[in-house]
């Protein structure tokens, strides 16, 4: 959960600024405390998570890291589509942020079911959708992680189990909901970024304002990917920048000129 350079005691001096029940993380980080319960921000929010360490590495990236985190970056009013929605840690950031419309796409059944909870526990104007976001339309399966429950992935297997999903694209879910513009298209896909930007088409790249990204490096193809992405988003029309990097991932911000 550590970032190279970031200590645990900084960890937990952010928790105490954002949660009100900050304690509880600082138990569930020991290991002290079991089973779920609700992260309580000072800023109204409420966040189930399953206290299972992953829930409460997301959230330390999402809310104390502040990873997806640039001034303005979510415009008022805008439309918000979160790829690799998980639980709904970026979402409820980005309605806390502005006063966005969020679309939510998470296709692993556990991880929607709590996303729709956490939806519900603070009104906002959101709606989840159990779907992958790949390169291409129809059926498909999901690899689960047996310890990551973020990292579920259709592109590595990383433990037995499966899921028999559905898959759309940037160009569908554009189409579907009517999207004349999208203020941020958020992706954190373990992999599947790469696919999404490859087979987007000019014309949904051209309804994106900005873009904040989570990318994987997991084979020896990812450097080469990356950099085509970069190319793409640069021949579209977005200045871009690099966000914290850790070993295997990193973040990528691009914004339209």
């Amino acid at each position: 959960m550590e970032r190279e350079g970031t200590s645990k005691a900084e960890f937990l001096r952010r928790a105490r600024r954002v949660a009100e029940n900050w304690h509880d993380l600082a138990l569930a980080y020991a290991g002290l405390k079991r089973g779920p319960f609700v992260i309580r921000l000072r800023n109204g929010t409420r966040i189930r998570i399953r206290n299972n360490g992953n829930d409460i590495q997301v959230f330390a990236t999402v809310w104390l890291l502040d990873d997806y985190g640039r001034d303005g970056f979510v415009p008022d009013g805008g439309t918000v589509v979160d790829v690799g929605a998980h639980i709904g840690m970026y979402s409820l950031y980005a309605a806390a942020a502005s006063d966005a419309r969020i679309l939510c796409y998470e296709p692993v059944a556990a991880n929607h079911a709590l996303l729709e909870e956490n939806i519900r526990l603070n009104s906002v104007d959101a709606r989840a959708f159990r779907r992958a976001v790949c390169g291409e339309e129809g059926p498909g399966r999901i690899f689960l992680s047996p310890d990551v429950p973020e990292g579920h992935s259709i592109h590595v297997r990383s433990g037995p189990e499966e899921e028999e999903i559905l898959c759309t694209t940037i160009d569908r879910i554009i189409e579907e909901n009517g999207l004349r513009e999208v203020s941020v298209l958020k992706l954190d896909c373990e992999g599947s970024e790469y696919d999404i930007l490859e087979r987007a088409s000019d014309s949904a790249l051209s309804r994106i304002r900005r873009i904040c990204m989570e990318y994987h490096i997991f084979d020896d193809r990812c450097p080469a990917r990356l950099e085509g992405a970069r190319r793409r988003l640069r021949d579209a029309g977005f200045a871009l920048e690099d966000g914290p990097r850790d070993p295997g991932r990193g973040m990528l911000f691009a914004a339209r000129l």
